[in-house]
């Protein structure tokens, strides 16, 4: 228990980044079907030290690496899906509802895991940029009502301040696909020019990002 206190700490500073939303889940998927689910998205085999899938939090709980069983507890005391930390993401089966486990992969991996750590600080500026300026039109169109759903949701989460925009992108991006978006594609009909220009800019750090994870 000490051990698992001291990891929780050492975690606490390097910034836990929770996916909260929708946990625990009605119609949840095991861990075997969101892992295919991921893998046919992507198309590539992105599990390994930097994503782990596993069925529910005792999953995580019994594991004989003392981090993992942090993070299992962090899980646990904030009724979280997955989490972000450390250069490393979790995501607990179980949790997520089937049919939102591309969304919630993209949340967690795309929205933290991936961004934060492969955009240039400008890149990463234009995307927020972007989203903050979808908001401000308030015409009805596609982009601000994800934009407004952004907001609220990173408002709704109590989002600390140091982690609002990154949160905001991962909720775009994530209200995007629950609308039935598809980010890797440029002829998606949904997607107007900046809307397709601000996934084309998504998708090549991302696939960037899963080529070094």
């Amino acid at each position: 228990a000490d051990d698992v206190t001291t990891e929780l700490t050492k975690l606490a500073k390097a910034g836990f980044k929770f996916g909260t939303e929708g946990a625990p889940a009605a119609q949840p998927y095991t861990a075997k079907q969101l892992i295919s689910e991921i893998k046919a998205f992507i198309r590539t085999d992105v599990l390994g030290r930097k994503l782990t899938v596993v069925d529910s939090v005792a999953d995580l709980l019994s594991s004989p690496d003392k981090t993992v069983r942090a993070v299992g507890a962090a899980i646990q005391l904030q009724g979280a899906y997955g989490v972000a930390v450390d250069g490393r993401a979790f995501l607990v089966a179980n949790r997520i509802k089937q049919g939102q486990g591309r969304a919630k992969f993209m949340h967690e991996v795309g929205g933290h895991l991936g961004l934060d750590n492969l955009l240039t600080k400008a890149q990463f500026d234009k995307l927020v940029d972007q989203i903050k300026t979808w908001a401000r039109q308030e015409d009805g169109s596609l982009e601000t009502e994800l934009a407004l759903q952004a907001f609220e949701r990173v408002q709704a989460a109590g989002t600390p301040k140091e982690d609002q925009r990154s949160e905001l992108i991962a909720y775009f991006i994530e209200s995007a696909m629950q609308m039935g978006i598809d980010p890797t594609g440029a002829t998606d009909t949904k997607l107007s020019g900046p809307l397709r220009d601000w996934f084309r800019t998504l998708w090549a750090a991302f696939k960037i990002a899963v080529r070094k994870l």
